[in-house]
């Protein structure tokens, strides 16, 4: 579970995709949908992520709602092989599931006026470090770069040396400097 949710905050996108939603829809197993499900899809499986809420029964005629969420693991025919037991992480990971998909924090920095831009980006050793302005930019996604400090994103300038990603970038109206070391990753803003 830990794996996935960091899977899912690093990544400049959700691995995650708003499936569908029927608010109060009641589901199969008698609880009633709350929100959206979300789905991920690795090989020919997929997991599903959603709220739902159910009934406590406290006496006979008398019960109360609760609401919780859920993980589980369907086939390709969409049938549930594995539901996965609840713990309290699956309320961050619904909250890191549903911020992404409904780009909410997009919306929040365009209203704002807030847009990330590189001024200047540099990867390798300091004697040898070629620019990668323009790659970077081209990396931007969402108003995001999240990218691995690495030869893939643009050539190894130096073999065998350790290289640094240096980046001067602009975010809203404020100017900002990072700097990570080879085989880091670089989130921004």
């Amino acid at each position: 579970m830990k794996k996935l949710k960091k899977i899912t905050v690093e990544k400049d996108y959700s691995p995650f995709s708003y499936l569908y939603s029927n608010r109060d829809n009641e589901l199969p197993s008698g609880e009633y949908l709350l929100d959206k499900i979300y789905e991920t899809k690795i090989e020919d499986r997929s997991f599903k992520l959603y709220k739902y809420k159910y009934k406590v029964w406290k006496e006979e005629f008398d019960y109360e709602w609760q609401s919780s969420i859920k993980l589980e693991l369907a086939d390709k025919g969409g049938d549930i092989d594995y539901e996965f037991e609840y713990d309290n992480s699956f309320n961050d990971l619904y909250s890191i599931v549903r911020e992404q998909c409904s780009n909410v924090i997009d919306v929040i920095d365009s209203i704002l006026g807030l847009t990330l831009g590189i001024l200047k980006a540099t990867y390798g050793p300091a004697k040898v470090s070629i620019d990668i302005t323009d790659r970077l930019r081209e990396k931007i996604k969402n108003n995001k770069l999240n990218i691995l400090a690495d030869n893939s994103i643009q050539g190894d300038p130096e073999v065998g040396v350790v290289k640094k990603l240096k980046v001067k970038y602009t975010f809203g109206d404020e100017t900002f400097e990072k700097e990570v070391a080879e085989g880091q990753r670089i989130i921004l803003p």
